[in-house]
């Protein structure tokens, strides 16, 4: 999910999310260090953390969906 140029140097990688279904969802964005902020279009690098994990939830908090860890490294 990220490149390497051959000067070693990691490209952070854009998240994106297209949700359907959940009215006014809250979006959670965790990494190795726990959650992170999310806004559309945020980017993260492997040099930062080693993966993310996606969270949605309906506006009461329950789960409307979660992800598996996405590794960048």
């Amino acid at each position: 999910m990220h490149s390497v140029h051959s000067d070693g140097e990691l490209t952070p990688v854009e998240l994106r999310l297209e949700l359907a279904g959940v009215a006014d969802p809250q979006v959670r964005v965790h990494t190795e260090r726990g959650k992170a902020p999310w806004e559309a279009g945020g980017r993260v690098s492997a040099a930062e953390t080693r993966f993310v994990r996606v969270e949605v939830r309906h506006p009461d908090g329950r789960t409307a969906a979660l992800t598996n860890p996405i590794l960048l490294s």
